[in-house]
């Protein structure tokens, strides 16, 4: 973990940056789940209260637990935040307008 400021940044590893300060968690590019014979297998995810998205790939699918398992603002773009209201039927707020 690295302070910058108020800020702590935290490096996953080969997995994510997590950023938190001010009261609020930031993931970019979240990763929980593993491979197993070619299978996802979903991991333990942690709660956040914005996740960026910066494309769509497999870590979107982590992002989606990530959302299902918190109240956590998607910040991505429109097609990722519409794919993601339509799979998970995300109230109003939880993207950008």
């Amino acid at each position: 973990m690295t302070k910058i400021g108020e800020i702590a940044v935290v490096y996953h590893g080969h997995t994510f940056l997590e950023l938190a300060g001010a009261g609020s968690t930031v993931f970019l590019d979240p990763v929980f789940s593993s491979a197993r014979r070619g299978r996802r297998q979903r991991g333990e995810t942690r709660k956040a209260d914005y996740v960026f998205v910066s494309r769509e790939s497999d870590v979107l699918e982590d992002a989606l637990d990530v959302l299902e398992d918190s109240d956590a603002i998607l910040v991505a773009s429109d097609g990722i935040c519409r794919y993601a209201t339509q799979a998970l039927d995300l109230g109003r707020g939880r993207t950008p307008a």
